[in-house]
């Protein structure tokens, strides 16, 4: 049982669900969990559906919002894209859409 009185939480709306990259790894887990997480990606909208903590992130001097391979860099940590949907198509695996992004050098997330 739930000692003490009832406490109420504000709904969450889509700025709630901006997943900033600044934010460390495990903040951001925590936000793709609760569902509707997205981001930016060449300017349109792309949504978070399944991530996880990255193991082992070998992320160099990467600045947040950067991607190696499936895993993005974040404040503290990285954060691997499991399943994410582009504006205006289908889920996807990340995988699958980083081979049809093909992400250059200096694109991120985010931005």
């Amino acid at each position: 049982p739930q000692s003490g009185e009832v406490t109420f939480a504000d709904k969450l709306g889509p700025q709630d669900r901006f997943l900033d990259w600044n934010r460390p790894a495990n903040e951001l887990e925590r936000v793709v969990r609760i569902g509707g997480a997205w981001t930016t990606w060449r300017g349109k909208r792309l949504l978070v559906h399944r991530a996880q903590l990255a193991d082992s992130p070998d992320l160099g001097a990467t600045a947040p919002g950067g991607l190696v391979g499936v895993t993005v860099a974040t404040g503290a940590g990285g954060l691997e894209l499991v399943e994410v949907q582009p504006e205006g198509k289908g889920r996807t695996p990340a995988r699958a859409w980083l081979n049809g992004a093909r992400p250059g050098p200096d694109d991120r997330l985010g931005s």
